[in-house]
């Protein structure tokens, strides 16, 4: 054999090896394959539904517009209001001045009115804020617009800008800077965790570090602080190094360049240090779970991406940064610079972001401590079967070797491929509502789900805990069941209220169906179908490798993101700690079903009968009453849910 030849042999043997072990580590392949067949559509199908709630918002938001006493528009404004075109709120004795104070959106003069036309129109706006750029542009299109007999224009529309410079330049800055800020404080925070905990490991130093006098508490907080402190100094150099192009960008296009808002930009980097420290807790304790640099990896990417859409989500909606978005990492990193940089952002804001930041960051190094306090990682290629939550394997077929339980790995595939499955069919689904919820539903949920767990050689009961629960679980569940459907919609309401047009549309959809068929497709269907798929594969397979509050956390998390709504988003998820925790608890998926299905049939009844605009209407005692009287039933649930041990004497079902 030639040099030559057997050189390439050898290249072929190595490459053939490393090829066979990457392919053998399933992680890796959901991270390489997976992952991105399930990251692109769900970040389209968000960005879709983010622009589009924006444009709904702002199209039903009224325009505030004032116009000057000798104005002749006035009439054809309402004209344009009348034909849908625009919503117009009419500001009596406000002038230009008022534009810039933000009292109004829009200020309209005739500067020298003439009897031929075209008339000189002056539009009075604000280019530093976005509600009075649209309505110049909507305005000064509409009168663009119109003609006189003989087809001349009628109007000769110009416009004046009072935005300051150090306005426009904060207004331009808060569009590009709290993203990029974002998602660099992030990513700064992604490798150093990974370093710190599995990197030590594979380096063989981590055994050093255990045996040495230090609380894990402390060895924990050390590693974070350090992590941090990686992350600022990343998040800092960007948020610098962004500035400086903007003057620079800012100075080739205008001699006089456009001054910046130094003061809230200094105030946004003051912001950034909790955010560090929250999201580099949140790495090492994902970190410290692997045994491996590379699974590191693997336990980080999901991760990273789900801050990296919410701040997306924040960067494109421009969303109003409420309490409840205060409260979500990513999300309300984005929505508070965003606000301090535009000079919007108030002292509870900043207070909610600096509690909401400190207790993740808490939780978070809560559970590193017990992770890193377990013997478990000193072993970096034992995988012991974890057998918290887990239900009876299948005993093997003579010949056959035993097939290997659900695992977390599982859960991840088959979330994975309820995305594919669920984006191929949302054109059908668009197009024939009653047909799509059901084969999406019956086919990309429940029989997903099924089909995994046969595929895999498992048993359909123990797998997806299909058991009969007790007695007492069951009225547990109804009357949780009673009680959710207010509660969390107030709670909703609370933290992240839904957009109007959001409701109503939602409203609209059900009332075009029969009240039959409306329960059928929103509240049989999803309480069967998507309890098999969240509660049912996921969370048994969730259970078997993350504690049980962890794991029903992470399965709530994916609950409300499968719904592509962010309007939604808060209230599947709170929904799904409840129906979680039933399942937990009584070791059966049947009280989730019982659940789900009568909060999904209540808020059904209600909105095809027209009662729930009644409920709306409520105030005073009414309210109160209808507030206290689910607000009992839902601890009476919970008092009977906690009964009994954890798992009941569920029996599987045969």
């Amino acid at each position: 054999m030639s040099p030559m030849r057997r050189r390439l042999n050898h290249i072929a043997l190595v490459f053939g090896k490393e090829l066979k072990e990457t392919l053998r580590d399933r992680r890796t392949l959901a991270v390489m394959v997976l992952f991105p067949l399930v990251v692109y559509p769900l970040l389209s199908l968000l960005i879709g539904q983010v622009v589009t709630d924006r444009e709904a918002r702002y199209e039903d938001k009224p325009l505030r517009v004032a116009v000057s006493p000798e104005a002749t528009v006035r009439a054809l404004l309402a004209a344009g209001e009348r034909d849908g075109q625009f919503k117009l709120a009419w500001v009596e004795g406000a002038g230009p001045t008022d534009v810039g104070t933000q009292k109004l959106d829009l200020y309209i003069e005739e500067t020298t009115p003439k009897k031929a036309p075209p008339s000189p129109i002056r539009l009075v706006f604000d280019s530093s804020r976005e509600e009075s750029i649209r309505a110049e542009q909507r305005i000064s299109t509409h009168l663009g617009k119109q003609l006189v007999p003989g087809s001349a224009y009628a109007f000769d529309v110009g416009s004046h800008d009072v935005g300051t410079p150090a306005a426009k330049g904060g207004y331009l800055l808060s569009k590009v800077v709290p993203l990029l800020v974002a998602l660099m404080v992030i990513l700064g925070a992604f490798y150093p965790a990974i370093d710190t905990t599995a990197g030590e490991r594979e380096r063989g130093t981590l055994e050093t570090t255990l045996v040495a006098p230090i609380a894990r508490t402390d060895l924990l907080t050390g590693k974070v602080l350090a992590v941090a402190t990686l992350a600022l100094v990343t998040g800092l150099a960007n948020l610098g190094s962004l500035s400086a192009t903007f003057v620079q960008l800012a100075r080739t296009a205008d001699a006089d360049g456009l001054p910046l808002p130094w003061g809230r930009l200094a105030a946004t980097a003051l912001i950034l240090p909790p955010a560090a420290i929250m999201f580099a807790a949140i790495m090492v304790m994902a970190a410290t779970a692997a045994k491996s640099f590379k699974e590191a990896q693997n336990y980080l990417t999901p991760i990273y991406f789900l801050f990296f859409a919410p701040a997306v989500a924040a960067s494109l909606g421009e969303f109003p940064l409420t309490l409840g978005a205060a409260l979500v990492p990513g999300l309300n990193l984005t929505l508070l610079s965003r606000d301090l940089i535009l000079g919007e952002a108030g002292f509870s804001q900043m207070a909610v972001f600096l509690a909401s930041s400190l207790a993740v960051t808490a939780l978070a190094l809560s559970v590193a401590s017990r992770l890193f306090d377990s013997e478990r990682l000193l072993a970096v290629d034992t995988r012991k079967k974890r057998t918290r939550g887990r239900a009876a394997g299948a005993l093997p077929r003579a010949g056959q070797p035993e097939a290997r339980p659900l695992d977390a790995a599982d859960g991840a595939v088959g979330f994975a491929l309820a995305v594919i499955v669920f984006w191929l069919l949302a054109p059908f689904s668009q197009r024939h509502m009653l047909a799509g919820t059901l084969v999406s539903q019956w086919v990309g949920m429940a029989g997903l789900a099924l089909a995994y767990v046969r595929v895999r050689g498992l048993p359909l009961a123990p797998s997806l805990a299909l058991s009969w629960p007790s007695r007492v679980h069951v009225l547990a569940a109804l009357a949780l069941g009673a009680g959710a459907w207010m509660v969390v919609g107030v709670l909703t309401q609370w933290l992240l209220p839904p957009s109007p047009e959001v409701v109503r549309a939602l409203r609209t959809m059900l009332q075009t169906f029969p009240a039959p068929v409306a329960l059928l497709l929103f509240a049989l269907t999803p309480a069967l179908c998507e309890e098999l798929l969240f509660r049912g594969l996921l969370l048994q397979a969730f259970l078997r490798r993350f504690p049980p509050g962890l794991a029903i956390l992470l399965v709530s998390l994916l609950f409300g993101l499968f719904h592509f709504s962010l309007d939604r988003l808060l209230p599947t998820a709170v929904l799904g700690l409840l129906l979680g925790l039933a399942t937990w608890r009584t070791g059966s998926l049947l009280p989730a079903m019982l659940i789900h299905g009568l909060n999904n049939g209540i808020l059904v009844a209600l909105a095809v009968s027209g009662q729930d605009q009644a409920l709306d209407d409520v105030k005073g005692g009414g309210a109160a009453l209808v507030l206290l009287g689910t607000l009992t039933s839902l601890a009476i649930g919970l008092w009977l849910l906690w009964r009994r041990p954890v798992g009941g004497n569920a029996t599987h079902i045969v």
